[in-house]
């Protein structure tokens, strides 16, 4: 159970921390509040599970809507309020807000044990309340994939873009998994923040792998849409085993209606693992001869390994106009029909990679995002939600 400090001041830290450590059985992180009236922003909750504000007189009321705004966007969130006041127009706030204990600043360790274990106690049972209705409600998740036949194809690009009107636009509960171990660049086109856990996190604990422990590990990036992050550079040392794969992809197909995964273009133990269990795997490649033939190449490959042609869907990425190579040519070069065309907006395109923002939030209206509009629709059957007219949202 993961437990997240935030004290008034350094001395304060110390001091409670020394009591929360002497309970045992939680994992502690702590920290000073930052200065300025901003400081709730400069705060991660991702993963986790309670949290114990160290809250003085004077900032009661503006921690309360901290508090509040915390709780209603993680309901599980176990908040415990350190407080001299006592007046009950104060503590019925703290209810209202979302706040589940309420001690003095300086409680009885025996206060605060009991306390503690009740808020344990509350957030297993909401954890668990929540994971049944997921369990009852949900059913198996699409899985695809999107692996480049050469290198510089766009897959990454594409994958992450996808994923994002998939949860904008669609409203879909999407996760994109990185899978490209060695290069790892989902996290950069879709956010620039750090991620405190990654895919490692999960590997390294398969024996108590949860919906919990898979959800606190995906990062958000905007309602709906999560990553699922690879290892840092400091980590490629440790090895990621094909089973241990397998077991995440499962739970992230239970936990979620869409499942994206970003392929390397290579082909090793860990990758056929991921394929041989996506519903899609998006080839990408341009027009050009070399592309031609690494993906020929890789066509050979992936039907010796058994993979049908009813799982691939070969996408022309960035088309070339004045190339010789026609669509025609690629059909009958790989023996497999192009699914998707996607057209070149290199003015767009570039801005987004060099801005590592999603395409729509730069043109929405740019050529290639209606051509992943077109993707989207086709694969997922999915309908845009029609825009309302300017009389409409009057009313």
């Amino acid at each position: 159970m993961q437990v997240e400090l935030i004290a008034a001041s350094l001395d304060r830290q110390t001091y409670l921390t020394t009591w929360l450590e002497s309970l045992g059985g939680f994992e502690l992180r702590a920290q000073v509040r930052p200065d300025g009236p901003g400081w709730p922003r400069h705060i991660a909750l991702e993963g986790v599970d309670m949290l114990v504000l160290d809250s003085p007189v004077d900032a009661q009321q503006q921690d309360l809507a901290v508090l509040s705004e915390w709780v209603r966007r993680q309901p599980s969130l176990g908040v415990m309020q350190l407080t001299d006041d006592n007046d009950p127009s104060f503590l019925l706030q703290a209810m209202r807000a979302g706040v589940r204990e309420v001690l003095g600043l300086h409680p009885e360790k025996s206060d605060l044990m009991e306390a503690m274990h009740r808020l344990q106690r509350h957030v297993l049972s909401f954890q668990a309340q929540a994971s049944e209705a997921r369990a009852q409600t949900r059913t198996p998740g699409r899985m695809a994939a999107f692996m480049p036949c050469k290198g510089g194809s766009g897959a990454t690009f594409i994958a992450t873009n996808v994923a994002y009107l998939l949860a904008q636009t669609y409203q879909q509960d999407t996760v994109l998994v990185d899978l490209d171990l060695q290069l790892a660049d989902a996290s950069y086109y879709l956010s620039n923040d750090e991620h405190r856990n990654n895919l490692l996190d999960l590997t390294r604990h398969l024996e108590r792998l949860d919906p919990h422990l898979f959800q606190s590990s995906l990062h958000p990036i905007i309602p709906h849409l999560f990553l699922l992050a690879a290892p840092n550079v400091a980590e490629l040392h440790i090895d990621i085993t094909p089973a241990q794969i397998e077991r995440v992809l499962q739970l992230a197909r239970r936990e979620d209606s869409t499942v994206l995964l970003d392929l390397p273009p290579r082909l090793d133990t860990v990758t056929l693992q991921a394929m041989d269990m996506v519903d899609e795997l998006f080839l990408l490649m341009d027009n050009t001869v070399p592309q031609v033939r690494d993906a020929k190449r890789l066509l050979t490959m992936l039907r010796a390994q058994g993979f049908g042609d009813d799982k691939l869907r070969l996408v022309l990425n960035k088309r070339h106009p004045g190339s010789d190579i026609t669509p025609e040519h690629i059909e009958t070069t790989l023996g497999l029909k192009i699914a998707h065309t996607l057209p070149a907006d290199a003015v767009t395109a570039l801005q987004a990679i060099n801005q590592g923002v999603p395409l729509m939030s730069l043109n929405a209206s740019s050529p290639l995002v209606q051509a992943l509009h077109e993707l989207i629709q086709k694969t997922w059957q999915l309908h845009a939600p029609k825009r309302k007219s300017w009389l409409e949202r009057w009313f």
